[in-house]
């Protein structure tokens, strides 16, 4: 099939402005609005599983290209790899999950419906984009409606909620461009795949009287780090996260943290690691005491927690961290777990979030996530607990989850780098756990507190069909994460191919801090 990619990509815009045709607000249109969303984003996952058979696994590069002449002598080119296949898998997965969970919704449907078609495609394009022009436009166009979601459909603070997100998110779009800008000046190109034969300048600069060590590599890096560490909810950076998910609406919620703030994950492994390399070399031991320091934090202010919906703000800062301490501590099986850990989270997200709508959806005032108005749900809910209880056990790295593959990796990798830093991501991660089956024990197994829950259903049909196919994702994750190492594994070798040759040859950054020596860096 001929430009494949731009129809994945484009083909849920396109439902979206039919969609806006639809007239009324009445419930034939509100259904025909859901129905028109169903359509679009099965079509575009059905269309997505037919790149298996047309993308070639364990072939480094990229496959399917399209090209186009664009503006300013900028051109639209997708592509895609290993990685963005999974990514754009993923996303194609969810989305119709995510447009069945809301069925039971009536307030302004179309306008949300629309919303999420929308960010669907700009999470695509931001996958698959090949250019770094067009890279930004399709990431830095995700915050709109994201914006929109959080402000429109959220709780009575969303408005807030969503101002932060987009100053905080428009900062690192700010700096994003300013390092996009400052490589045409350089290049005169904005094609990922000619910048990743160039090499940056690492000498050494002025600025503002203070030495740069690492020159033009160095600040290139650290504003295309910092703007994809907003995205990734990764501390300090992360206080738009927590409030984001407490007051967007449960849909909202579920793609802003399963998918929303993986474009920073993938944008570190797709721009930031094989462009800089010697400075990504350089800063990654002080990175590393970062990230660690980020899951401490979360871990910790979990135990604040007595909203699910925060509580899973604060597990999202903490994959930030973990996700970041694979790809830095500068082994493949770090960024290997790194991820797996993305891919898993977003499954057992994705399945609590809609664990949520279905209690919002029965209980009228709002207070499905807060344990201080639930419990007892285990007598009238025993299907819904069953399958909460395995996703928050997936969540925090039960064996045999993808979690547990990820995290295992992850600090496998960072005891080759800096062994207090996996011995402290460790420790750590047991408070996220503690914290996780604290609000199981109260919420889930509590006593019963409100008579509202005396009078709860279990799961309907409907319900228990949008978990089959997330607890088969799930567990075919954890069982067989070779199936998703084997597809990134080209990317991932070609991702670490700049830096082993630097430290083969002598040229990495030398940065003196406690554990550098485990980076293997030398005199410049």
């Amino acid at each position: 099939m001929e430009n494949v990619l731009s129809i994945i990509t484009f083909l849920p815009l396109i439902a979206a402005f039919f969609m806006a045709i639809i007239k009324g607000d009445d419930a034939e249109a509100q259904g025909n609005a859901k129905w028109l969303a169903l359509a679009a984003t099965g079509f575009t996952f059905v269309i997505s599983l037919a790149l298996l058979f047309q993308v070639e696994i364990g072939l480094p590069g990229y496959q399917l290209v399209e090209e186009r002449a664009w503006l300013f002598g900028l051109s639209y080119k997708l592509g895609i790899d290993g990685l963005s296949l999974v990514f754009v898998l993923l996303t194609t997965f969810l989305m119709p999950l995510v447009v069945v969970s809301c069925w039971r919704m009536t307030a302004r449907v179309k306008d949300l419906m629309m919303a999420l078609l929308v960010l669907q495609s700009l999470l695509l394009g931001s996958f698959l984009a090949l250019d770094l022009v067009l890279f930004f436009v399709f990431a830095q166009g995700a915050l709109i409606p994201v914006f929109l979601i959080v402000s429109f459909w959220g709780a009575p603070g969303g408005a807030t909620a969503a101002l932060k997100f987009l100053l905080v998110a428009l900062l690192g779009g700010a700096l994003m461009l300013a390092a996009i800008v400052s490589i045409g000046q350089e290049v005169a190109s904005a094609d990922l795949e000619v910048l990743a034969g160039h090499n940056f300048s690492a000498e050494p600069i002025m600025l503002l009287g203070i030495e740069v060590i690492g020159g033009r590599q160095t600040l290139l890096f650290l504003a295309f780090f910092l703007a994809f560490a907003i995205y990734l909810g990764l501390w300090p950076l992360h206080t738009w996260l927590p409030d984001a998910l407490a007051e967007a609406p449960q849909a909202g919620g579920l793609v802003i943290a399963a998918l929303v703030t993986k474009i920073g994950g993938y944008g570190l492994l797709r721009i930031a690691l094989p462009l800089f390399p010697q400075a990504e070399a350089f800063w990654a031991p002080i990175i590393l005491w970062i990230a660690v320091a980020g899951v401490l934090w979360a871990g910790l202010a979990a135990f604040s927690a007595t909203d699910l919906r925060r509580l899973l703000g604060y597990g999202t800062v903490a994959l930030g961290g973990l996700v970041v301490i694979g790809v830095f501590s500068g082994g493949v099986q770090g960024i290997d777990g790194a991820v797996i850990l993305m891919l898993s989270h977003a499954l057992s997200l994705a399945a609590l979030f809609i664990g949520l709508i279905a209690l919002q959806d029965r209980l009228e005032d709002g207070q499905a996530s807060d344990t201080a108005h639930l419990g007892g749900l285990v007598v009238r809910m025993p299907a819904l607990t069953a399958l909460m209880v395995a996703f928050l056990l997936a969540l925090i790295g039960l064996p045999g989850s993808g979690a547990f593959i990820g995290t295992f990796l992850v600090l496998l990798s960072a005891v080759q780098a800096q062994l207090w830093v996996a011995v402290l991501a460790g420790l750590t991660l047991i408070l996220s756990a503690g914290a996780a089956l604290g609000y199981a024990r109260h919420a889930l197994f509590g006593d019963m507190i409100r008579e509202g829950v005396k009078s709860l259903g279990d799961l309907n049909l409907r319900e228990r069909a949008i978990f089959v196919p997330l607890l088969v994702a799930s567990l075919g994750l954890g069982l067989m994460p070779s199936l998703a190492l084997e597809t990134v594994a080209p990317t991932i070798d070609e991702t670490m191919a700049p830096r082993e040759d630097l430290r083969s040859a002598g040229e990495t950054l030398r940065l003196e801090v406690p554990g550098a020596e485990g980076q293997g860096a030398s005199e410049d």
